[in-house]
């Protein structure tokens, strides 16, 4: 009896754990990409502008593929960025995090941050 009750709590204490990884996506995989020279001193920094993009996963069912969530997070940056006149978005990077306890249940979360600079010239 004891070693059913030590298998139990083993197994029941493997399940209340969660594993979480983490990745830091420097390359540019946008299939319309923007070359911006900034090699004269024509232009001013604005600040820094971010969007997230969040999905779920239980059993595995269910949410976007990698990509379509990449693509929700950076529109979400664009559509929070307020671009006007000669601005524009550099330095885009993709911070990806996943979390959960696998298969069961499996979150992901993807933030796209970047620069706003304005061309004076």
């Amino acid at each position: 009896m004891k070693k059913i009750f030590y298998a139990a709590a083993i197994v029941a204490a493997g399940l209340m754990t969660s594993c979480a990884s983490s990745a830091y996506l420097t390359t540019n995989r946008n299939v319309s990409q923007t070359n911006v020279e900034l090699s004269q001193k024509n232009y001013r920094v604005i600040g820094t502008v971010e969007g997230s993009s969040k999905v779920g996963r239980v059993l595995g069912i269910g949410g976007l593929s990698r990509e379509a969530i990449k693509a929700n997070a950076y529109a979400d940056m664009v559509k929070n960025a307020k671009l006007t006149g000669s601005q524009a978005i550099i330095n885009t990077t993709i911070d990806m995090k996943q979390r959960g306890v696998f298969p069961f249940y499996w979150k992901t979360v993807v933030t796209s941050h970047g620069q706003v600079v304005e061309f004076t010239e």
